[in-house]
C-alpha cells in the first residue's frame, strides 16, 4: 500500500502487487490506473510495452485490474517515483518504504 500520487491521499490507498512479474495497481480512493500513472510520469506504453499498452488501458478503464509480466527495472522505477512523489508531497518515507527505495537504486545501478 501507499499513498496515490494521483489524490490529496492522506492515508495509503493505493494497492500495488506484485506476483511473480505481474503487477496490479489499484486506488482505493477512486483514481484510475491512468491517473496514477500520469501523475508520477509514466504511461501504460511504460509498464508493459507499446504492443500491450492499449489493451491494458482498456482493462483498466473498465474498472478491472490490469496485470502483465513487466521488467524488474520498471518496478523499481515505479517504487522510486512512488517515494519522489511522496516526498515532493511533504509526506515521511516509513522505515519500510525507505528499505524499499534503497533496494529499488541499488538493483537500478547494479542494471547500468
Amino acid at each position: 500500500m501507499a499513498r496515490c500520487p494521483a489524490h490529496d491521499d492522506k492515508t495509503p490507498s493505493l494497492s500495488i502487487s506484485l506476483s511473480g512479474d505481474s503487477i496490479g495497481i489499484y486506488c482505493h480512493g477512486g483514481c484510475s490506473t491512468e491517473d496514477v500513472l500520469d501523475s508520477i510520469g509514466l504511461t501504460f506504453t511504460d509498464l508493459y510495452g507499446k504492443e500491450d499498452a492499449h489493451r491494458q488501458a482498456s482493462y483498466a478503464n473498465k474498472g478491472e485490474k490490469a496485470r502483465k509480466h513487466l521488467n524488474p527495472f520498471d518496478i523499481d522505477l515505479m517504487v522510486l517515483k512512488l517515494a519522489e512523489a511522496d516526498l515532493e508531497a511533504g509526506q515521511t518515507l516509513s522505515i519500510e518504504d525507505q528499505a524499499r527505495v534503497a533496494l529499488a537504486k541499488e538493483r537500478l545501478r547494479g542494471a547500468a
